[in-house]
């Protein structure tokens, strides 16, 4: 079974189509009629997120500033200014 929006997935799934395994974030805020969700037992899997740009076209500034602070933030690097931001 494929598809590109949980949404979709969800709903093949209520239709009996097959199975799926979605991020906890959608379960927690979207029921889907028809569908049961369990948790996995630990150990629990993790998920490894990326941040994906086209670095060949334009970023404004706010998009350049989002780019630096999630670059900071995914690699662990404390040169964040999250905290600047907030005062």
């Amino acid at each position: 079974m494929a598809g590109s929006q949980l949404t979709t997935i969800a709903h093949m799934v209520a239709a009996g189509i097959g199975v799926s395994i979605v991020p906890h974030m959608m379960v927690k805020h979207q029921e889907t009629p028809g569908c049961v969700s369990l948790p996995f037992a630990p150990p629990v899997p993790e998920r490894e997120l990326n941040f994906l740009h086209n670095p060949l076209r334009f970023q404004s500034k706010a998009a350049a500033a989002f780019h630096r602070e999630a670059a900071a933030l995914l690699s662990g690097d404390d040169s964040s200014t999250a905290d600047e931001v907030k005062s």
